[in-house]
């Protein structure tokens, strides 16, 4: 890289630059025809005076060659600067190892990328800091209590606190660890047609009839696009109203009792209450207009998942996992 993100040439910031395969010296790909020498006009003369350059077809094409990779590269940072992944340390002995595990497995494996951390209000981030492969790529927030009397995954409704500055935002379970790079996915997901909102795994009861027949006699009669909700991924052009129709739903399940309001999808599971967030976020998607076709779906094989086995008393359909 040069001293100066400035043209050695035009004396101008880079415009598409090219790298010269002789010395490795960028210049912008307009500039090149000043570089021709006087006594040959198919020799460049590098501006550092370092060894000419004979544009021979195979010269060009390393030229050209170099042009790509290097905007290639360029785009592919541009979008990881803009890229975040979400965890919850909740400040417990049991959980926050685990977190802090997670959150290393990702900035280990993923470059760039940033990690949003959402913690306890007033809780003393030192400790955290120090356990962190790298906080200069970590970004702490405290999370919201949007339904009192309900357990910690309420908190994936605070991912939206990050959406002023990225552009995609993940979110990762604590116990979701990130054994490969997640640069293909993120560059996939960025690159999408505008139709595409989100990043999501579909989970397998979406392949049981038992549930598919109940969610759409008494939930909705569509058929049913149930996340994941421990890996997800959201275009935070449309994160706003999806988090709100979202907890809306979210509390329409819960309030004042679990499917008090909305019937069970899946009752022969005995823990199906603790997948609410999934139903929820599936219906909001729903709601929101999302067809399966403006999902992005994620491959399971992409990073290793927990899974829930069944309790002995719901051998007869799939749990959800959350």
């Amino acid at each position: 890289m040069e001293p100066t993100e400035v043209c050695p040439v035009c004396l101008d910031s880079f415009t598409n630059p090219v790298t010269l395969p002789s010395c490795a010296h960028r210049v912008c790909q307009s500039c090149l025809p000043s570089l021709s020498s006087p006594s040959d006009a198919s020799v460049i003369v590098c501006p550092f005076r370092c060894s000419p350059v004979m544009p021979s077809s195979f010269s060009m094409m390393r030229l050209s060659d170099s042009l790509e990779l290097y905007t290639e590269e360029r785009s592919t940072q541009k979008i990881l600067k803009k890229t975040l992944f979400c965890f919850l340390v909740d400040g417990s002995s049991k959980y926050t190892p685990m977190t802090i595990k997670a959150i290393n497995s990702l900035l280990t494996t993923t470059p760039v990328v940033y990690v949003g951390v959402l913690i306890p209000p007033q809780y003393d981030t030192t400790q955290l800091e120090a356990m962190i492969i790298d906080s200069t790529r970590t970004i702490f927030k405290e999370f919201v209590y949007h339904f009192p009397t309900w357990n910690p995954t309420q908190h994936k409704l605070d991912i939206i606190q990050f959406s002023d500055d990225f552009e995609l935002i993940f979110w990762l379970d604590s116990d979701t660890f990130v054994y490969r790079d997640m640069t293909d996915l993120i560059i996939e997901f960025q690159r999408t047609p505008q139709q595409i909102k989100c990043a999501l795994i579909k989970d397998h009861v979406c392949n049981d009839p038992h549930f598919v027949s109940n969610w759409q006699q008494t939930i909705h009669p569509s058929s049913p696009f149930v996340p994941q909700a421990c890996f997800m991924g959201f275009k935070t052009s449309h994160i706003t109203p999806i988090v709100f129709l979202w907890k809306e739903i979210w509390r329409e399940w819960i309030d004042p009792t679990p499917f008090s309001q909305h019937p069970d999808p899946l009752p022969s599971f005995s823990n199906s209450a603790f997948c609410i967030e999934q139903y929820a976020l599936g219906l909001a998607l729903t709601r929101y207009g999302i067809k399966q076709e403006d999902i992005l779906e994620i491959r399971r094989c992409t990073i290793p998942l927990p899974i829930v086995a069944p309790s002995p008393s719901s051998t007869t359909s799939p749990s959800p996992t959350s």
